[in-house]
């Protein structure tokens, strides 16, 4: 019998998928009884795209809702420091504003956070 009909791959198909190609689907768990072998695959598939572990914790709904309005809000101090430090962000509303001046604390610490990942931006 095949393995194919259980998420087993080969083939260029498969090498784009493991190189994490945008439309790298997770292994499929077609029939329960293949649990156990489908099982490491999964969790390598998910290593792979930067949810190592994340299946395994427990949160609350309102832990949820925290982790999200996080994320969001991080997303938005990148959009605006990026757009700060390109000088095109808020302004006031006479214009005084400016882009943060060349060895400023302020331009420095938008230059720090730019290579920092989201989630440790201060």
């Amino acid at each position: 019998m095949s393995l194919s009909g259980f998420g087993d791959e080969s083939g260029a198909a498969a090498a784009g998928r493991a190189a994490g190609g945008a439309g790298a689907q997770a292994p499929k768990l077609r029939d329960s009884a293949h649990y156990a072998s489908w099982r490491p695959d999964m969790e390598v598939w998910l290593e792979r795209h930067g949810a190592k572990g994340v299946h395994a914790r427990v949160i609350t709904p309102e832990q949820w809702k925290a982790i999200a309005k996080k994320v969001r809000d991080w997303e938005s101090e990148a959009t605006d420091a990026a757009l700060e430090f390109f000088g095109i962000g808020d302004e006031p509303a006479d214009g005084s504003a400016s882009a943060p001046k060349r060895g400023s604390k302020k331009k420095k610490k938008v230059e720090q956070d730019a290579r920092r990942p989201p989630c440790v931006r201060s």
